[in-house]
């Protein structure tokens, strides 16, 4: 099976290892804009370096496929029929002459269940709507974001009464890795993909994204406010916040606040 695989973040080498375990053939494509110095390491790119895997973007990859100046190792692959695009977490738009190249199909592995939260309406929103499950989903990829047929879906429990965004983000990871093993799976035994229409999917702009984080004190009650502070906090990312006078002061979930007392004092007496 030869791949395109399109990935960010620590999370994504586990996924490179299974399929690379299976002797698939892989061109790993990073995003354009490098991970932040506080993301957790090795990044997606320091992992493809340890492991001696060179990689391309995704602008390098499609000139090669329209037949210009490219890395030679990307022409190289491209020379040979393609089997799978899959995108893992990975935050750019795939673009359509990409998305036309496999075979077989082309594959994003999405942190939220399908069409209920697409786009930036994830974790987030799920908090906020006080949702008693979440999940992942699995679909082919068309020109827009998280559009396209369901290939696979899962669901699991968490709790919105307590959690944040980041503690979700957390909790999915797992859900999201299980999800392409399943996926895999399903391709290794050569069962062929499903495809189950999505329906209207949801979409939140960035400026929607932006305008829910504001707290309001007059219209929202205290539990409202605590949920949407648990809802938007995603450290180092700006919190829900209080805008006085033109600045942004975020509000710290209170357990979140005695985490950081914690992590504080423990410094100290280290």
């Amino acid at each position: 099976m030869r791949v395109i695989f399109c990935a960010r973040k620590n999370v994504s080498l586990l996924a490179l290892d299974h399929i690379l375990k299976l002797k698939w053939q892989v061109l790993a494509v990073a995003p354009k804009t490098p991970e932040p110095e506080w993301a957790e390491k090795p990044t997606f790119e320091q992992g493809l370096e340890q492991r001696k895997i060179k990689y391309a973007h995704q602008d390098q990859v499609l000139e090669a496929i329209a037949g210009k100046s490219s890395p030679k190792f990307v022409k190289q692959f491209l020379a040979r029929p393609v089997d799978l695009v899959i995108s893992y977490l990975f935050p750019e738009k795939i673009k359509s002459p990409l998305l036309k190249l496999p075979t077989l199909a082309a594959i994003n592995f999405h942190p939220g269940p399908l069409p209920e939260y697409g786009g930036r309406a994830g974790y987030n929103y799920a908090i906020l709507e006080r949702r008693k499950t979440y999940g992942v989903t699995a679909h082919h990829m068309e020109e827009t974001f998280d559009t396209g047929d369901i290939i696979l879906k899962r669901k699991f429990k968490f709790n919105a009464k307590t959690a944040t965004a980041l503690e979700l983000e957390q909790i999915t990871r797992p859900h999201l890795l299980n999800l392409f093993y399943e996926v895999v799976a399903m391709i290794q035994s050569k069962a062929g993909l499903p495809r189950r229409k999505q329906g209207r999917t949801r979409y939140v702009t960035r400026q929607e994204f932006e305008e829910a984080k504001q707290i309001d004190p007059v219209r929202e009650n205290a539990e409202q406010i605590e949920a949407k502070a648990r809802a938007f906090w995603y450290p180092p990312y700006e919190g829900a916040f209080l805008d006085i006078g033109g600045r942004h002061f975020t509000i710290i979930p209170e357990e979140q606040l005695k985490l950081l007392a914690g992590l504080v004092h423990q410094k100290k007496k280290d």
